[in-house]
């Protein structure tokens, strides 16, 4: 799953964009949204062994996953979970289900909080000092951690209409490219079509390009056909 898709599926199961945003930035602090992140061994060997049943898994208190479960109780629940959906330890999408199975479960007022939350900062605080609970609880790790979900707020949260957009000019005879990089020189990864409804704006680059983001990265369009509002 991309960012887009871990969000998209958040905000369907909980309702609220500040608490999605603050899960997401615990769960960057945490894994990186790599939910096959493990801490002190190898992914792949890892992951195998686990998926086969090696109690190992269980007993061996390495961080795991999106939240990096390591505690043995929560490592079982969260192999049986994989197990009764006949899927990984290591899906992304089960992972998620999974978090918000163990909130309901064990961590209600975190997942009360996520749910009505009027800020990020709230839905962050309340993720990391109620469910996560890393080492490190101090003013400079909770404002990391909701600077992060605010990353992912400003990206995915609101009316995209309501957010500056690049369209392509009126006086521009067809669609324009968007492409890896701020130059022709770089692969076509996209197209901006003339008389849609543009593509968010990100920055501009010195040589007349503007970033822009598609559904699955950042891409760039040439100014000369494109303009911003």
């Amino acid at each position: 799953m991309n960012e887009r898709e871990i969000w998209d599926y958040l905000l369907e199961q909980i309702g609220n964009s500040y608490g999605v945003a603050g899960i997401m930035g615990n769960l960057m602090a945490e894994s990186t949204l790599n939910p096959r992140k493990v801490n002190g061994a190898s992914p792949d060997p890892y992951i195998e062994k686990a998926d086969s049943g090696d109690p190992a898994f269980i007993s061996d208190k390495k961080a795991f996953g999106f939240a990096q479960w390591c505690h043995p109780s929560r490592k079982l629940e969260l192999f049986n979970y994989a197990k009764g959906r006949n899927v990984s330890v290591a899906d992304p999408e089960m992972q998620l289900s999974f978090m918000l199975y163990e909130m309901d479960k064990s961590y209600k007022s975190t997942l009360t909080t996520v749910m009505y939350a009027k800020s990020i900062k709230e839905a962050s605080d309340a993720v990391m000092l109620k469910y996560e609970i890393p080492a490190d609880r101090s003013e400079a790790a909770k404002a990391k951690r909701a600077e992060y979900g605010k990353m992912f707020y400003d990206s995915f949260a609101g009316d995209p209409l309501k957010k500056k957009r690049v369209y392509v000019k009126d006086d521009v005879n067809g669609n324009v490219n968007i492409r890896r990089g701020d130059s022709k020189q770089y692969p076509k990864i996209g197209t901006l079509y003339k008389g849609e409804t543009g593509i968010e704006y990100v920055a501009a680059s010195e040589t007349g390009w503007y970033a822009v983001r598609t559904a699955k990265e950042i891409g760039w369009v040439d100014g000369t056909f494109t303009y911003t509002r």
